[in-house]
């Protein structure tokens, strides 16, 4: 799974250096999206935490018009259906937190291109691609 990168877009410290520290014991690549020299050019995925610089659906959305076509996770708490209903229809996957189990992890394995050795599963909307409205 390596050169598998997943960039990071995280407001808590401590979250992220989790998030960091677990992804990289199961092989990926973490990277801090914040961090200047990363960005999200080279990713294989993006994982976004909705309180990111005040909305993190609204970064992706941000993103997507400036040309990303990177699959995203967005992590969330207590997510309104509101966001859940905007997430799906913006082909994201959101996940709530606290981040208990596997959930992360398994949506990074379905979102895992075959050439990064991974293996593919199926993504719940079964696009990767980008849906905005």
């Amino acid at each position: 799974m390596s050169g598998f990168r997943v960039v990071l877009y995280v407001t808590d410290p401590a979250l992220l250096a989790s998030l960091e520290f677990a992804l990289s014991l199961q092989g990926f690549d973490p990277r801090d999206g914040a961090a200047q020299e990363t960005g999200e050019a080279g990713a294989t995925c993006l994982v976004v935490e909705q309180r990111y610089r005040g909305g993190g659906l609204q970064f992706l959305e941000e993103l997507h018009r400036t040309g990303s076509t990177n699959p995203a996770i967005l992590l969330a708490t207590n997510p309104t259906q509101r966001l859940r209903r905007d997430a799906a229809r913006a082909g994201v996957i959101l996940i709530e937190k606290p981040l208990l189990g596997e959930e992360l992890t398994d949506a990074l394995h379905a979102l895992t291109p075959p050439n990064a050795g991974g293996i593919r599963r199926s993504h719940p909307t079964g696009d990767f691609r980008w849906q905005m409205r």
